[in-house]
């Protein structure tokens, strides 16, 4: 399995073409197949906006199952040319490329487009490094927890230098913390893609730090961009300079992702494989709301469970409106107090709200609101409890949630969360 796993991608290769077969018709499939030929033969324009129907019909044809299983990526990149068949119909993959690309400028039909969609881009516009393709794969299907990783191995440019060949006799605990020992090396990026439920941060059979990539706990990594743009662009970039340097640091730190630190942390080999890192604490969890979910339409409208508690949270801990933060003198730059605070006074415009708020909704959904110290609030994940503390790690692109082992002495890895005001949420250039 191993060695057919190894020659795989050199095979998609040397292919000719590649044919995806999507299924049988259903859900008018075929009026999505025709309008990406039409989009072929130049007659569909960007311009043009579609009937509600027709979009329901390109939705459904992309949340087909083929879109979301991992081994399909190194089939499409490798692909010289590929052909979509569904039913009695068949269209050319440029054409759903080519309607994708339409979203990325603008046209925004559908809210969500699988990672597959981007893989033909990546040797040109994106990075094709093992976190980059690890990010953007965490939402893609493997029957095997170990094919998260071994399924993306012919497209990673460091495949070689990875030292992580296909190897079906390692256990998935030993691969993955494989994995992140590499990933170490290279900084501490990857800790922003440590997610837990309540058994597993519990359990610890794999080390609190090691990302579980096979693990799906709904929610959108801080890290990355959310609400229409493809999932896998690194847009929303939670990281800036401290705002207010704690005292007790008498160094320069500018927190952000690849920022001064430590080049390799240091890691204590053993039964629990340790991770020691620099940082510093920031505060300590003193309250928290139940779970979040909320819409950009909730935000618009200024209700909704998560625009009246944090609000109500705001108002009670920091004393002062949400719209006072609401007015920054870099329009590029916002938290969730600005985005709050131009909801309720609509000081810009509805679409540039929208745009925002669709943001906000990914940091928020399946997260907790936290206060800390009576004077710091974020989202925190969904594991967080009271007592928890806030830490910065030098190079890791977000702040994070540690758990103190009372009776072992160390700290658990909870997860990175968001610190409203301590970061500062760059809106990035859409591609």
């Amino acid at each position: 399995r191993a060695q057919h796993v190894s020659i795989i991608g050199e095979i998609y290769k040397r292919a000719r073409a590649v044919v995806i077969y999507l299924g049988e018709e259903a859900d008018r499939s075929s009026d999505a197949m025709n309008y990406l030929n039409e989009i072929r033969l130049q007659k569909a324009s960007w311009s043009t906006p579609l009937a509600p129907n027709l979009i329901s019909a390109l939705a459904a044809l992309i949340a087909r199952p083929w879109f979301s299983r991992i081994w399909v990526l190194q089939e499409l990149f490798n692909a010289a040319s590929a052909t979509i068949v569904c039913g009695s119909c068949e269209a050319p993959w440029a054409a759903l490329d080519i309607y994708k690309w339409w979203h990325i400028l603008g046209r925004r039909d559908i809210d969500r487009w699988p990672f597959v969609t981007t893989i033909k881009d990546r040797s040109v516009y994106y990075s094709t490094d093992l976190l980059g393709l690890l990010l953007g794969s965490r939402y893609c299907g493997a029957t095997d927890a170990r094919d998260k990783l071994f399924a993306l191995l012919p497209m990673i440019r460091d495949a070689h230098m990875a030292g992580i060949p296909p190897d079906y006799t390692t256990s998935k605990r030993n691969l993955y913390l494989q994995v992140a020992l590499h990933l170490a090396g290279h900084g501490l990026q990857f800790l922003a893609m440590v997610s837990h439920n309540p058994d597993s941060l519990a359990a610890e059979a794999i080390p609190s730090w090691v990302p579980e990539w096979n693990f799906d706990d709904g929610c959108v990594p801080i890290w990355l961009s959310t609400g229409k743009a493809i999932p896998s662009t690194p847009q929303l970039t939670a990281s800036g300079d401290i705002l207010h340097k704690p005292e007790e640091i008498q160094e320069q730190i500018n927190y952000k992702a690849g920022g001064p630190g430590p080049a390799i942390p240091e890691v204590i080999r053993g039964v629990k494989s340790i991770l020691k890192v620099r940082g510093i604490r920031i505060g300590e969890i003193s309250d928290l709301s139940p779970v979040m979910f909320t819409t950009a339409e909730d935000l618009a409208l200024s209700k909704g469970d998560f625009f009246l508690t944090w609000t109500s949270l705001r108002r009670n801990y920091k004393g002062a409106a949400i719209w006072e933060t609401s007015r920054s003198p870099h329009p590029i730059h916002h938290s969730i107090d600005q985005v709050i605070g131009h909801a309720i006074w609509k000081s810009t415009t509805t679409q540039y709200n929208r745009t925002w708020q669709h943001d906000i909704v990914g940091v928020t959904n399946g997260r907790r609101i936290f206060v800390a110290d009576r004077d710091r609030m974020g989202m925190v994940p969904a594991v967080a409890q009271v007592g928890d503390i806030l830490c910065i790690f030098l190079r890791c692109p977000v702040p994070i949630v540690l758990r103190l082992k009372k009776n072992e002495g160390g700290f658990k890895f909870v997860g990175p969360c968001y610190v409203n005001r301590l970061m500062i949420i760059l809106w990035g250039k859409r591609y």
